[in-house]
């Protein structure tokens, strides 16, 4: 084998182990970037279905629910029913739940809204685009995310389970009630 193939070689392998070790050094950084509890809530603005515009950041004082969600994920089509029945126990000058919607076409968001009974009355916004998504680094749908009246997260659920009912109204109630915020 010449010097210089054996050159092109080593090259090629040296590359190869540079883009091996960025992935890797991208793959660890990711988890800094993530949206935990105890951290702030990242902004989201928007426009809802009935065309008010809406801003994360002016609903501090308030708890906030974000709910992420699509008509074609099953589970995000069992839990709507308890956010709307949810939302109209607990509506109050405190508590705003926010839906986002990532459907493509807005046919089949809004057919699924449609056959909701009752129907929802919290704002929604239709992310067509899904950029919010990787602002909150959704690692499966639905989630759910519990804000506190400054911002910060308080509790993340992903996925949606009947049996965690109970979780969801305990986690409303102490943001609620508490004091230091």
């Amino acid at each position: 084998m010449s010097w210089s193939k054996m050159g092109r070689l080593a090259e090629e392998q040296i590359m190869k182990t540079n883009i091996t070790a960025g992935w890797i050094i991208l793959l660890l950084a990711l988890p800094l970037y993530a949206v935990e509890v105890g951290q702030p809530a990242p902004d989201i603005n928007g426009v809802t279905l009935e065309g008010d515009t809406l801003q994360l950041s002016h609903l501090q004082g308030k708890v906030v629910l974000i709910d992420f969600w699509a008509s074609w994920c099953t589970p995000c089509k069992q839990a709507m029913p308890f956010f709307v029945e949810f939302y109209n126990r607990h509506q109050s000058d405190d508590f705003v739940l926010l839906s986002i919607n990532i459907d493509k076409k807005e046919k089949n968001m809004k057919t699924f809204l449609d056959s909701l009974e009752p129907a929802p009355t919290f704002p929604i916004l239709w992310d067509q685009q899904a950029t919010l998504p990787p602002r909150y680094e959704l690692a499966a749908m639905p989630t759910t995310y519990f804000i506190d009246k400054k911002g910060i997260v308080q509790s993340i659920h992903t996925g949606f389970n009947p049996s965690e009912k109970a979780e969801y109204e305990s986690t409303l109630q102490r943001l609620l009630k508490d004091d230091n915020q």
